[in-house]
């Protein structure tokens, strides 16, 4: 039997805005979250907002330039058509 059908674990992290082909991926444990990001269009992806559902102290960025404050990563790069950028959050 499948029990708790309509309960889920919250999102690691999320992007909202109109991106309809930025892909988001999140690996987790005890002490980090990794994020990348991948724009498979044409089109580019600016000011990309990041919400993350844990506080964290530290964050890394490659590919990309941006800022952590209150749960919310903020990319100051631009993600061009088919490149990457990834986010690595620290407790």
């Amino acid at each position: 039997l499948i029990k708790n059908i309509n309960k889920t674990k919250p999102l690691d992290a999320y992007v909202l805005g109109n991106f309809p082909f930025l892909y988001l991926m999140t690996a987790k444990d005890a002490q980090s979250l990794a994020i990348g990001l991948w724009d498979l269009s044409l089109d580019r992806a600016d000011n990309v907002e990041i919400t993350v559902n844990e506080r964290y102290k530290a964050v890394e960025f490659y590919n990309c330039d941006g800022e952590y404050k209150d749960g919310k990563v903020l990319l100051k790069s631009t993600i061009y058509p088919y490149e990457f950028a990834g986010v690595l959050l620290k407790k």
